[in-house]
């Protein structure tokens, strides 16, 4: 669907009386939250499908000498895979696959284990290796995604292949950016902002599981079809 169309889509959801403090700019807000929403219950379940065009692969990426970082060229939402590649002493290439640490637990590490190099020239084909990511602004106050590997490697002008999955574009009708997950998902990202939209600005009695009796058991619109995700 179309930027206009997802918008029109998300309206069509609105209980009565909720279209009224739903501008655009807020509309968009919220159906880029959705859209988050949705990748990331992707992630948690492995749909594949849906993570499929959020995919970025970069390669022979420098880095630095100093810092053992390097930073990416969007930003990282959810990391995979990430290959470091170096040469041995008879010019040969060897690749070592890291695992990757949450940030908490890679800091932790990396204070712990500085002194220990796991890719000195001439040693044996490592058998371990840690990476993580920080997300901070760089000169610009741009917020940047900087891939961090363990300090001591002992080795000089490493290069990183890197897998990840990037955050989508903002969308935006202005700028004709639309949502970013395939079209089968369009719908479900429009009824997860239109849930968000009509369970706000409601009264302390509403708030919470709280339903009149009268009116029903309300049915979330996710649940509309019958799925219980």
């Amino acid at each position: 669907m179309t930027p206009l169309e997802i918008v029109s889509t998300v309206r069509t959801l609105l209980d009565s009386g909720h279209e009224w403090y739903a501008p655009l700019d807020f509309m968009e807000q919220q159906i880029d939250n959705a859209q988050r929403v949705l990748i990331a219950k992707a992630h948690a379940k492995g749909d594949e499908r849906c993570l499929r065009p959020l995919y970025v692969f970069e390669e022979d990426r420098i880095i630095d000498n100093t810092t053992a970082e390097f930073q990416l060229n969007t930003l990282m939402f959810f990391p995979r895979n990430l290959i470091v590649k170096t040469v041995d002493n008879n010019g040969n290439n060897k690749f070592v696959t890291l695992s990757y640490l949450e940030p908490a637990k890679f800091e932790n590490y990396n204070m712990i284990f500085t002194n220990q190099p796991y890719l000195l020239p001439g040693a044996n084909y490592p058998k371990y290796g840690y990476w993580s990511y920080v997300n901070r602004t760089d000169a610009n106050n741009i917020l940047r995604t900087i891939i961090q590997i363990k300090n001591n490697t002992g080795m000089q002008n490493l290069l990183a292949s890197i897998l990840y999955i990037r955050y989508p574009v903002v969308f935006s009708v202005a700028n004709n950016i639309g949502l970013e997950v395939p079209l089968e998902y369009h719908f479900e990202v429009a009824c997860f902002a239109a849930e968000r939209i009509n369970t706000m600005d409601v009264t302390e009695q509403q708030r919470g599981l709280y339903v009149p009796i009268e009116s029903g058991q309300r049915i979330p619109l996710q649940n509309a079809g019958g799925s219980n995700d």
